[in-house]
């Protein structure tokens, strides 16, 4: 009997040290976060006119008899009264993206405003027992009562029970499985 409570005692102790045993799952994930946008100020900062502006008078421009240039007025009229908008990612990675909007008519800037989408890394730690001890107590119906002990190895088990029924006595061995 004294042999029995030594080899219960150290398979506790081990039990017990080999359960605090670890695996570590590591899962990260890129989230991304509410946009922020935003206008620019419309703010000049210089001016510079030409102090020579070389501007055609006639719309078509001979060099020794030689067409060099021919100057559409209608066409310079209407790209200058053209609407044009721009839309240009300045970068997308793991930061985030920024895209900048720009809109330009009469030469001029009318609009410029800019949006920002950030990415938050996260990272997700999870620890699962690589061993977990466990112990059973059982009763039968026959009058069979048992003690027992085990071990579970991520999810397979195994596990001894000292049974007693009247004045006979033995072992059981099993093998579980967690779902």
């Amino acid at each position: 009997m004294k042999r029995q409570l030594i080899i219960a005692v150290i398979s506790l102790v081990v039990g017990l040290y080999v359960g605090r045993l670890t695996t570590t799952v590591e899962n990260t994930e890129y989230v991304r976060q509410k946009p922020e946008s935003g206008n620019a100020l419309h703010t000049i900062v210089e001016e510079v006119k030409p102090l020579n502006p070389t501007l055609p008078v006639r719309d078509t421009v001979y060099l020794d008899n030689i067409v060099v240039q021919v100057v559409d007025s209608a066409k310079i009229i209407e790209e200058y009264q053209l609407l044009r908008k721009y839309s240009d990612l300045l970068f997308d990675n793991e930061y985030g993206t920024l895209t900048l909007n720009s809109e330009v008519q009469y030469n001029k800037r009318n609009a410029l405003s800019y949006e920002f989408v950030p990415i938050q890394k996260v990272t997700t730690i999870q620890k699962k027992d690589v061993f977990t001890p466990y112990v059973r107590t059982s009763y039968s119906s026959f009058g069979i009562v048992g003690v027992g002990a085990g071990v579970y190895y991520h999810d397979l088990g195994i596990d001894i029970q000292y049974q007693r029924f009247k004045y006979d006595s033995g072992y059981e061995v099993g093998i579980n499985y967690k779902f």
